[in-house]
């Protein structure tokens, strides 16, 4: 049976729109969590999901988009550096540090934190930074940021626990 072009033209036509549609929906891209739970290697390796966490903050950071949620399960860690807006979340994200606090076990971050410069949209919440050698800074927040949110954060043990470059930062529950 043959069909005259006036009819397959149309026909070909609404079949290559329908597609090219169907393929811009699924390209969109959402947020994403990544997750990290603490371990003896730094390479990247793992997936960064639940099931395969990644061994370190800065891995994640490395992997993740901006937007994305770094969720950190307790443990000890590294200092990382923060050089995209992301979320990154340690176990008592919500919970303030202090005499009485309900904080459950923690992500003890052992060398500096930092905010490299230009960021536009960080969070760092529910840590607690303590030098493995006393000194320091202990989160350091580099020139030309902006929206940066630091908050229910326990930090000690540094000369300087917080440095902001002349940046405007957002901070809440914070013990220093």
């Amino acid at each position: 049976m043959s069909y005259p072009r006036t009819f397959l033209i149309p026909v070909v036509v609404a079949a290559m729109l329908s597609s090219s549609v169907t393929f811009s929906q699924s390209a969109v891209a959402t947020a994403s969590d990544w997750f990290v739970v603490a371990g003896t290697s730094d390479n990247c390796d793992n997936l960064g999901t639940q099931v395969d966490p990644f061994q370190s903050v800065q891995c994640a950071i490395d992997e993740a988009s901006p937007g994305d949620t770094i969720r950190v399960n307790s443990g000890t860690y590294a200092g990382f550096e923060v050089n995209k807006a992301l979320t990154i979340l340690g176990p008592n994200d919500e919970v303030a540090p202090g005499p009485g606090s309900s904080r459950q076990a923690e992500a003890v971050v052992t060398s500096p934190v930092s905010i490299a410069s230009a960021v536009d949209g960080a969070t760092i919440s529910g840590f607690k930074l303590s030098p493995s050698t006393p000194g320091g800074v202990g989160l350091s927040i580099k020139s030309n940021t902006r929206n940066v949110t630091i908050t229910d954060n326990e930090i000690t043990g540094f000369d300087q626990g917080i440095r902001s470059e002349g940046n405007a930062a957002n901070f809440g529950d914070e013990m220093v």
